[in-house]
């Protein structure tokens, strides 16, 4: 018995062995096939073509819904089949080596045009194709036909054009919801190709004013846009003087304030909303450079607020101590607001290591630099009682806020040497 189930199982394992053979060669066939198929290649006329046919089929959408403007049916074909031919083009985002044909070409104009198209899903079929376009790697062998496609898009008014059409979208479908992120993303790596784009955006267009909204927009409602919109307005200030200007007088530091205050008693939920919410700390912090803005800060109550999230140590206490420090400047009203406000009896303890102790070296360092920055205006551009009030404090307890005064003025000066060597 033992010898035939031996036998039975040798014959099954043969089975088994022989359906493996079969398969392999199955495979091996299959892979052969592949190979012989022809490849489709992308080329001058291959492009050329797909100019050829978007061009036409946008004609004759134009032309049926000028005919027939009151009845969509008779139009809606033609719109799918458009649809389809501009998800054709874009594969011309792999081949960066035929971007000049593009821009010698009609159809990029057409394109652009093409965004104030009533049709929201063609739209969003435009936003695609230029996202794939600016998302594309800058390598030696491609810069300079991707900056050329770059500058070009910005001769054309594609920008300006993106910026108008994200007031169109309508956040409640994903698509949409999805063609904004696109459209951010296409501002974003503009910039970074086009440094210049940054103030001409912001003179020409309304994307300033559309941010400052969609971050307002919801309260403390958090989603991957607003925290992107936070991310292209800081980018939009750092990069710009003008700018920083712009978001002054155009009541976006109110607003920006108003936003950070809904966290003055609560953390934000998540590690992207604390991101959201830095970048909204590092543009003011930005944009108080500048004089005017430190005036319309302190008349806005900026200096208050941010004496009150750094009592509440929370995650806002550390950026809002930054920006204090920024706030203050050379303009003297601003340090005697801080000190009617009770802050020094909040930046001394910080200047003693007392409160908001960092885990991180680095971070303790910056905490310092901000705090040694506060107290440098505080004595430069106060006068008579509030100077008194700021003197007086280094006398205290046996002179030990001026011990550690020395003690931060003999490191700093220990750096500066190991600098120097």
């Amino acid at each position: 018995e033992e010898e035939d189930e031996e036998e039975e199982y040798n014959e099954d394992e043969a089975e088994v062995e022989g359906d493996e053979e079969e398969d392999y060669d199955e495979i091996l066939k299959m892979i052969e096939k592949d190979d012989a198929a022809p490849t489709q290649t992308f080329d001058s006329a291959k492009l050329k073509s797909l100019f050829s046919n978007f061009e036409k089929l946008l004609r004759r959408n134009e032309e049926l819904r000028m005919l027939h403007p009151k009845h969509p049916e008779m139009f809606m074909d033609s719109e799918v089949d458009l649809d389809q031919s501009i998800k054709e083009l874009n594969t011309l985002a792999l081949y960066p080596s035929y971007w000049p044909e593009f821009c010698s070409s009609e159809s990029h104009i057409l394109l652009i045009q093409l965004l104030e198209h009533e049709n929201i899903d063609l739209v969003i079929d435009v936003i695609d194709f230029f996202s794939d376009m600016f998302e594309v790697e800058i390598t030696y062998n491609n810069a300079k036909e991707v900056k050329a496609f770059a500058e070009l898009m910005d001769k054309s008014k594609l920008f300006e054009g993106i910026v108008r059409t994200l007031d169109r979208f309508d956040e409640e479908r994903k698509e949409e919801i999805d063609a904004v992120y696109k459209s951010l993303g296409i501002i974003e790596n503009a910039v970074d190709m086009l440094p210049t784009l940054s103030d001409s955006l912001c003179d020409n267009t309304k994307i300033m004013e559309w941010i400052l909204k969609r971050i307002c927009k919801g309260g403390r409602q958090f989603d991957d846009n607003k925290l992107y919109a936070s991310e292209i307005l800081a980018i939009l200030i750092q990069t710009s003087r003008s700018n920083q200007f712009t978001l002054g007088k155009s009541g976006g530091i109110e607003m920006i304030l108003l936003i950070i205050a809904q966290y003055r008693k609560d953390d934000p939920e998540s590690e992207e909303e604390r991101e959201m919410l830095e970048n909204l700390f590092d543009c003011l912090a930005a944009c108080l450079i500048l004089r005017d803005n430190q005036e319309i800060f302190a008349r806005e109550e900026g200096i208050q607020l941010m004496i009150i999230l750094i009592k509440a140590k929370n995650f806002c206490s550390r950026p809002a101590l930054k920006v204090l420090s920024f706030a203050l400047g050379s303009l003297p009203l601003n340090s005697r607001i801080l000190i009617d406000a009770s802050g020094l009896t909040l930046i001394f303890p910080i200047f003693m290591k007392k409160v908001m102790k960092c885990k991180k070296e680095e971070d303790q360092r910056k905490m310092e630099e901000h705090v040694i920055s506060i107290l440098f205006s505080l004595i430069q551009f106060c006068e008579g009682v509030y100077l008194d009030r700021v003197v007086n404090k280094f006398a205290e307890n046996n002179f030990e806020k001026l011990n550690r005064l020395l003690e931060l003025f003999q490191e700093y000066k220990g750096r500066l040497a190991e600098v120097s060597k």
